[in-house]
């Protein structure tokens, strides 16, 4: 169980993937053992046990500290399903992270920026959720994807908002511990 956080923290590490950034776009992940010290090892294991049980866990994350998100007036008087309706988000600006328009009744505002400090595959977890979930329609098939359909069956009429608020902490949270990981040298093995 150690090993396995130790590596789950080790692929979180920013001394590791810049180290390995190339073989990281191409191939599976080698793992440097060698020349690692035990307080590295140990400091590497606690950060991955933090990140795996925050990954695993996230939707039970409180939003930020500092975000609002504001409703409408006029969505107050509207079944929950209708309130929390998402066809797009996006954000108020280009330049404006800061503000994301979760529909025509709902905004969130204040984010901070470091929300889009880490990365997945490119992307902050927030821009993955404001991407997939939303209306669209296959251009081939002319089928159409509506995660409104999933949310309804499933009786959580706030899912959507929720899980980007959660994602929000999410990111902040693990931000704060891959930077705690910066002074871990890692160096590239050879062979």
């Amino acid at each position: 169980e150690e090993i396995f956080h130790h590596l789950y923290g080790l692929l979180h590490c920013p001394g590791y993937r810049a180290a390995y950034a190339d073989d990281l776009r191409r191939a599976l992940p080698r793992v440097p053992i060698a020349g690692l010290d035990a307080e590295a090892f140990w400091a590497l294991e606690r950060a991955g046990r933090a990140l795996a049980e925050l990954h695993l866990r996230y939707r039970s994350l409180p939003p930020p500290e500092g975000v609002r998100v504001v409703v409408e007036p006029v969505a107050e008087g509207l079944e929950p399903y209708a309130r929390h309706r998402v066809e797009r988000m996006r954000f108020l600006a280009k330049d404006r992270r800061d503000t994301i328009l979760y529909s025509g009744l709902i905004r969130i505002e204040n984010i901070p920026s470091a929300v889009y400090d880490y990365m997945v595959n490119g992307r902050s977890p927030v821009e993955w959720v404001m991407e997939r979930y939303r209306v669209s329609v296959d251009r081939r098939s002319g089928l159409r994807s509506d995660p409104n359909l999933w949310v309804q069956e499933h009786g959580e009429p706030a899912y959507i908002l929720d899980l980007l608020l959660s994602v929000m902490s999410l990111s902040l949270r693990t931000a704060a511990i891959v930077r705690g990981l910066e002074r871990i040298p890692v160096e590239r093995l050879e062979g």
